[in-house]
């Protein structure tokens, strides 16, 4: 048995946007000349083994979907992405972590839109990005922010209720 293959025209939720998000994160640098690693949904890694790096996860319990009498036409998607900026919890290093709630922000507004793939993504208005001590497996603790966000897709004429 074949699998047809997917065409961009078919595709939405994750599957359509995913790369986008990751993309959105990829584009920080930092005034030292680092790269943000972004993690695409599907290859979250084991350890992390490079900072600065970013992990984006949905929270499958609180996202919406909504039907008119024809068709499913919008949802709404809820996740946050978890910044993990340093190794170690060295005060030193808290300079370095502050830049980042600009450098965040900025990506995500010149990005709404994630080049026309969805309708917006936005980083939630109330305790959006909250500073935090990291450990990610068996790591040992270090410095991140977790931003939460939004994102509102259409999904007009992608599938059709059946009735």
């Amino acid at each position: 048995m074949t699998t047809a293959k997917l065409t961009k025209a078919d595709m939405w939720g994750v599957e359509l946007w995913g790369p986008a998000v990751a993309a959105l994160w990829k584009s920080i640098k930092d005034g030292q000349g680092k790269t943000m690693k972004s993690y695409e949904f599907n290859e979250l890694p084991d350890i992390i083994q490079f900072v600065p790096c970013a992990l984006s996860f949905l929270f499958p319990e609180a996202n919406d979907l909504s039907y008119n009498q024809s068709d499913l036409n919008s949802a709404a998607w809820h996740g946050q992405t978890e910044f993990h900026l340093t190794l170690d919890i060295n005060k030193k290093s808290l300079g370095y972590v502050e830049q980042y709630y600009r450098l965040i922000a900025k990506a995500a507004v010149v990005s709404y839109t994630l080049n026309g793939l969805v309708e917006g993504f936005q980083i939630r208005p109330i305790k959006s990005m909250q500073p935090s001590i990291l450990k990610y497996g068996d790591e040992t603790e270090h410095y991140g922010i977790i931003v939460y966000w939004d994102l509102f897709e259409s999904l007009s004429g992608k599938l059709t209720l059946g009735i």
